[in-house]
């Protein structure tokens, strides 16, 4: 049975030579070796049946491999994928990132041959030589920091073969390996990876002084790692620095990952220094865009609140940029979107400052992203922070894939979101209805009030009592009471004022082609519809009737996207449907006329 294993195998692994592909080895004893707050390292004694070697490392991912028996002594391995590391006093160190077993253990009668440990320079073993066992490695000697990538996706990637020296001057004489292998016990390394995320410069300010910092995030065909720059460095390295492009980089710092700050699936994170060098890269092909573990969007219901999730959908549909106040009072800019995916399940997903300013929804794209946070606010919903990575179109199998199922299905979807759910009615504006359908479905008749959106015109509008005189406070809207000696007292708050402000609540009758209902609009959905604003209406009725008059008989016969609540309320033992607009919005024709199209497809297959 010699013959099945790879001669020559280790004498070439030991001197480190690129000549050596896919070798077939035994195993000969395997050792776990403490690792400390990091995770558990399994140490590996190989022979090709000539020779052996006690200096081959487990990468942690394989970790599995080792605890549920696969790899056990005297079974049969192919090396599939491996990186050697030099450490400081010369030795090397292979570190397994790909291994599989072709015989196991228990087929195999036992040792093959007679190895014996290769010594340097002796091109055969001296058959005489007893064949040790293998002793712990010492940590320093060997850790090989490899990340737990899990069934991640490499896109973009090729088939890594043995590191090589880098070309040109950076790192010296170091060479490329993967980050996969990178651990804090090595000295001279060089990873060649591209830039999936780049933060902003933040500053800092303790005890110990103050500084600026910025971070980013790269990738390589072999996993992702987080690496952070501080005040000299900043100024360093963070004009250079460009999302998307390729770099060398050369001797940072590894530290265990503080998970607190990245869901990246590495034990380590990098922190540059004095002595890291960056330099671009132009030969990119075969670095992967990004690397995620896509959560299907009907699976998000089974994940936990805060789950940080990698996500691919179909852009469904998108509100426009909105403005919002943070509690420490710094503007930022919000926009909504709707995502789906072959799951037939939609997710409302929040876009926040560039990120929302600048995206862009025409022509439904394919839009993933990276670390997205999971809330259980109105169902389930999504929030690309700013840690998170937005790609839209990327070009991975994934979005191409998708693409292809709804242009020729998921178009055809109405599809139930995941949003709202527990507040009844599909949520956001995907959940069309005509206003028949209030009656023939009997929606608001459950116990929780169901949302719907609609296209309707502007039919009649009561002018009656549509605006109140409110609390001027920033936080409250109750109705005040005029004390007749110019001050004007709010029950809620307590308190009396010397002004007021003026509010909306407008009744209103709208139409579609199959029904009217009357519908109340507060605020902002009545501004909408009347095109001025509540303060400029109260000062119209208190100064001039007839323009007042005049702006209601001109919003009549308008046509708007209605989103909808209804829900059956009782009074005085008489039941009605109540039906309160809670935004209002121009109509997109374009996507009007899109989803009549679809709805004429949908019908003509039907019959």
């Amino acid at each position: 049975m010699a013959n099945i294993l790879t001669e020559g195998a280790i004498e070439g692994l030991t001197k480190g030579s690129n000549d050596v592909n896919n070798p077939v080895l035994q195993l000969v004893n395997i050792r776990k070796i403490d690792g400390g707050s990091g995770p558990a390292r399994y140490r590996l004694m190989m022979s090709d049946g000539q020779h052996s070697m006690s200096s081959f490392m487990l990468s942690t991912q394989l970790n599995p491999m080792a605890e549920d028996g696969r790899l056990s002594p005297n079974c049969i391995c192919q090396l599939k994928r491996h990186v050697t590391n030099v450490l400081k006093d010369g030795r090397r160190v292979v570190v397994i990132l790909d291994i599989e077993v072709v015989k196991s253990a228990d087929s195999v009668a036992g040792k093959i041959g007679d190895p014996t440990p290769y010594v340097e320079g002796q091109s055969k073993a001296p058959q005489s030589a007893p064949t040790p066992p293998a002793r712990p490695l010492h940590p320093q000697n060997g850790n090989d920091g490899s990340v737990n990538k899990g069934p991640s996706r490499d896109f973009g990637m090729k088939k890594t073969t043995p590191p090589s020296a880098m070309p040109g001057t950076p790192g010296g004489s170091s060479k490329v390996v993967p980050i996969a292998s990178l651990n804090p016990y090595q000295s001279k390394w060089t990873i060649r990876a591209r830039v999936t995320n780049k933060s902003g410069i933040r500053t800092w300010s303790n005890s110990r002084g103050e500084g600026k910092l910025f971070s980013m995030e790269i990738v390589d065909e072999s996993g992702e790692i987080r690496v952070t720059a501080f005040t000299q460095e900043v100024d360093k390295f963070y004009s250079i620095i460009e999302t998307g492009k390729v770099f060398y980089i050369s001797k940072g710092s590894l530290k265990i990952a503080n998970k607190q700050y990245s869901s990246l699936k590495n034990d380590y994170e990098m922190t540059l220094n004095g002595e890291s060098t960056i330099i671009p890269c132009d030969d990119t092909s075969d670095v992967p865009m990004v690397q995620c573990d896509f959560v299907s969007i009907a699976d998000l219901e089974a994940r936990d609140k805060d789950a940080i999730v990698d996500v691919i959908g179909v852009c469904k549909s998108v509100a426009d940029v909105t403005r919002i106040t943070t509690k420490t009072n710094r503007e930022v800019s919000k926009r909504t979107l709707t995502l789906m995916d072959q799951s037939g399940k939609l997710v409302e997903v929040t876009l926040w400052g560039e990120e929302a300013e600048n995206f862009d929804g025409a022509g439904q794209p394919v839009l993933a992203i990276k670390a997205a946070k999971l809330s259980d606010f109105g169902g389930r919903s999504l929030s690309a922070s700013f840690s998170s990575t937005v790609m839209v179109n990327p070009d991975i199998p994934e979005a191409y894939k998708l693409r292809g199922w709804y242009d020729k299905v998921g178009h055809s979807m109405d599809g139930q979101s995941l949003t709202e759910a527990r507040t009844g009615g599909g949520g956001g504006v995907t959940n069309w209805k005509t206003l028949a359908d209030i009656k023939t479905e009997h929606l608001g008749h459950a116990d929780k009030a169901d949302y719907f959106s609609c296209i309707a015109t502007i039919v009649y509008l009561r002018k009656e009592n549509c605006l109140y005189q409110a609390c001027p406070s920033q936080d409250c809207n109750k109705k005040v009471l005029d004390q007749q000696n110019g001050m004007f007292r709010c029950e809620k708050c307590d308190k009396e004022f010397p002004n007021f402000k003026y509010r909306l609540i407008l009744s209103a009758n709208i139409a579609d082609y199959a029904d009217n209902q009357w519908v109340t609009c507060f605020q902002e959905s009545a501004e909408a519809i009347l095109g001025q604003n509540a303060a400029y209406m109260g000062q119209l009725k208190e100064s001039n009737e007839a323009a007042f008059e005049e702006i209601f008989q001109q919003a009549n016969f308008h046509t708007f996207v209605f989103r909808n609540r209804v829900k059956l309320e009782t009074y005085n033992d008489e039941s009605r449907i109540k039906a309160t607009v809670m935004e209002v919005k121009p109509v997109d024709h374009k996507e009007y006329s899109q989803r009549l199209i679809t709805n004429i497809r949908k019908m003509a297959v039907a019959q």
